[in-house]
């Protein structure tokens, strides 16, 4: 008889909950137009509330199993973070707990006790069997999203492109390049990871996201900067323009050929027009002091003359936290994200593991005003980021301690 191991049960439960997510969001996006019409939420929606529950199961049994083998600043920040957010919801606990789905918000205090999945990359007997469940969702969104694309024909706007792509244009671009940093002892591997690279151009250039264009521009400057510094460099120039002219051929003999032309129509309109100065000029006009230290709550919006109505969000994830969470709340996030950054990781120990750092510093970044999104969600490829900053943490090392043979 197989003696029980924990280890497995939380991987199990792991792959349970992303894929959970993963159908919500496959559904949402096929539906996104519809929902938005009638602002009504479907069944599939219950897939993100039951995925969220196995990811918090992960999360704290992860915290409570590993957390030894992670730097005490990584408890200290996850552990305050998650008492300053209950602490922020006290006054309006009621309301939180009377909407079960509310719990797993952007401000709900699941998704806090949710950022212990960062203490999961310990787990290293199947760490990297969850990365390659990443790499398949990745594929399955990119064959979704085509087909949708294809689907959009001529004449679309940039609302439509968005119904179409848009949650996948995001998970792509925030979890893919991790993949295509990598250099792979497989060569085939290599070349495969950077035709998908190209194909989520399609997706990025669709949707008409300015600031995802830099971010995948700045991932192909790593990318080949590296490559070109190498012996095989006149290799990768000339399959460099290889494959781009063979995605080039396929593209304008396919239905996406006027579904991209519209995309640029829709970037070229965009490209010199700021979308945030005035949102935030506004927004911080109604941050009164008062709310510093604890906040406003969860459930309070501002107001925006642009929606002509009361507002959840804000295009600066960090100045949105502060306000509903209160500076404190605000201060212990950057803190982990900034010393996560500059932190010396083990992980060169073992393997040689690209782009951690980069894309942590583009979320801090991206935070700040430079990308539109949530700062703590339920999405996957937040899921992912948090996944890696555990990876970039871990003290791999002390896993071979006989402190710890109990949790190896």
């Amino acid at each position: 008889m197989r003696s029980f191991s924990i280890h497995k049960l939380l991987y199990q439960l792991l792959v349970i909950g992303l894929c959970c997510l993963t159908l919500k969001t496959y559904f949402a996006q096929n539906n996104a137009e519809q929902t938005a019409l009638e602002e009504k939420f479907d069944w599939y929606y219950k897939f993100e509330f039951i995925g969220n529950m196995f990811v918090m199961i992960v999360s704290l049994l992860s915290f409570i199993l590993y957390k030894k083998i992670f730097p005490t600043f990584v408890s200290v920040c996850y552990v305050t973070l998650v008492l300053l957010v209950i602490i922020t919801s006290l006054p309006e606990i009621a309301d939180v707990f009377k909407k079960p789905s509310f719990f797993f918000t952007i401000r709900g205090i699941g998704n806090f006790l949710n950022f212990g999945l960062i203490f999961f990359a310990a787990n290293t007997m199947y760490f990297k069997k969850i990365l390659k469940l990443f790499y398949l969702i990745c594929i399955t969104f990119i064959i979704a999203g085509l087909i949708n694309l294809s689907k959009v024909g001529m004449g679309a706007a940039r609302e439509q492109f968005l119904f179409a792509i848009g949650s996948y244009a995001v998970n792509l671009i925030w979890i893919f390049p991790f993949f295509f940093l990598q250099d792979e002892s497989d060569k085939k591997l290599n070349i495969l990871n950077t035709v998908i690279f190209f194909i989520i151009f399609i997706f990025v250039f669709a949707t008409g996201a300015r600031t995802y264009l830099i971010i995948y521009a700045l991932y192909l400057i790593v990318k080949f900067k590296v490559q070109l510094q190498s012996k095989n460099a006149l290799v990768v120039i000339i399959g460099t323009l290889l494959l781009g002219t063979g995605i080039y051929f396929a593209i304008i003999n396919s239905d996406l050929k006027s579904t991209l032309g519209d995309a640029f129509t829709v970037l070229s309109e965009r490209a010199n027009t700021d979308t945030r100065s005035g949102q935030i000029r506004e927004f911080l006009r109604q941050w009164e002091p008062e709310y510093f230290l604890q906040g406003v709550g969860p459930f309070k919006k501002w107001y925006w003359t642009n929606v002509e109505d009361f507002y959840y969000f804000l295009d600066n994830q960090f100045l949105l936290m502060g306000w509903w969470a209160g500076l404190p709340a605000l201060f212990v996030y950057i803190y982990l994200l900034v010393r996560t950054f500059f932190h010396k990781p083990e992980i060169k120990m073992f393997e040689k593991v690209n782009g951690i750092r980069m894309m942590l510093g583009l979320w801090i970044l991206a935070c700040m005003g430079f990308a539109i999104y949530v700062t703590i969600s339920s999405s996957l490829y937040y899921f992912f980021l948090e996944l890696l900053m555990g990876y970039h943490l871990c003290k791999f090392s002390m896993l071979k301690n006989p402190d710890f043979e109990e949790i190896t």
